[in-house]
């Protein structure tokens, strides 16, 4: 689990709650205030992990794949005998 600041990337990556929380003023008052929060908590290691595997490689490299593939292999795309297409369609 997290303690982060509520703004930026870590609202993409964090579940409030499941995999750690946030503190919204960089103010040592706000820092403190979740602190003190994370720590009476009691935090779930497999809800940490099972968010944190939505950022695998594997599944990052297989969600391109299937983007690109969507877009770029199609009949009408002109690339659809090329190596990338090829090897999507393996995946």
């Amino acid at each position: 689990p997290v303690v982060a600041y509520g703004r930026g990337g870590a609202r993409e990556t964090v579940v409030e709650g499941g995999t750690g929380l946030f503190f919204n003023e960089q103010t040592v008052d706000s820092l403190c205030g979740a602190l003190e929060s994370f720590e009476a908590r009691d935090w779930s290691a497999a809800a940490c992990r099972a968010n944190a595997a939505n950022f695998s490689r594997t599944r990052f490299f297989a969600g391109m794949r299937a983007v690109l593939g969507a877009r770029y292999c199609s009949s009408s795309s002109g690339f659809s005998s090329s190596h990338f297409c090829a090897a999507s369609a393996l995946s």
